[in-house]
């Protein structure tokens, strides 16, 4: 120990042989460990967040099928539609072609969207149907619809 006015410093030797001031040495390790606490319950807090349902949002009341066309999708990139302008690649995906019996790739569709996990279906009519899919972690609610134009197209 060494003795610096009033006040007492301890150091030692490292492997180096440098003195090292194990006061500040101390402060850091408090410091790292306190961030982790605080960093942990931030984790803690979301996580419970997402299970209580923070992250889904409310459902949107814009869905569904209106004068044979799904609702445009907002300036957002996180929509795409079958129906969106060609010209507008933030937006636009190509339509689910089927050759053949329309219920029959109906179905095909349905049993593929139902077997992906966090998958309920919110409304489901003949040649439409909406589902949610909810992350397994989080919690966010992404909303996806599906209409069947007979002309040999899933949009």
């Amino acid at each position: 120990m060494l003795k610096s006015g009033n006040a007492e410093m301890s150091r030692r030797s490292d492997d180096c042989g440098c003195d090292v001031d194990m006061s500040r040495q101390g402060k850091l390790f408090r410091y790292a460990r306190g961030l982790m606490i605080v960093a942990i319950c931030v984790a803690i807090v979301v996580l419970a967040g997402a299970r209580m349902g923070m992250f889904s949002g409310t459902r949107p009341d814009t869905l569904g099928v209106s004068a044979g066309k799904l609702s445009a999708c907002k300036q957002t990139p996180n929509c795409v539609s079958s129906q969106a302008d060609k010209a507008d690649a933030q937006h636009y995906v190509a339509p689910i072609a089927f050759s053949g019996d329309a219920t029959r790739a109906w179905g095909m569709l349905k049993r593929a969207v139902l077997g992906l996990p966090g998958v309920s279906i919110v409304r489901e009519e003949a040649a439409y149907l909406y589902v949610e899919q909810t992350t397994r972690l989080m919690g966010f609610v992404d909303d996806c619809e599906f209409a069947l134009d007979p002309a040999g197209l899933i949009h």
